[in-house]
């Protein structure tokens, strides 16, 4: 029984090239996959600290609900909050 590297050995020169450039393609682009993730997730960092520091001057509130259950212990209200300076979203409890 043969292995993968002997098959691939066994192939004709631009096959083996053709799956070379693939398999490098391939690595290139998990790398910069990787770099991405990693400057995204820097960026929620700091996203999330301006955030903090904000003070939502600008937020806009919208009344929302779930009313109609047949039980209406289940009813709820909350106000849906959103800040236009930071972008941040919170719920708060009505």
């Amino acid at each position: 029984m043969k292995t993968e590297l002997e098959k691939f050995f066994e192939l004709d020169e631009d096959e083996q090239k053709r799956i070379f450039t693939s398999y490098q393609s391939k690595k290139a682009i998990k790398r910069q996959y990787e770099f991405i993730q990693s400057e995204l997730n820097e960026r929620m960092i700091e996203l999330k600290v301006l955030q903090e520091e904000c003070q939502h001057p600008m937020a806009t509130r919208f009344n929302r609900s779930d009313t109609g259950n047949w039980d209406r212990s289940q009813d709820s209200y909350w106000v849906e909050c959103v800040c236009l300076d930071c972008g941040k979203r919170w719920h708060e409890d009505q």
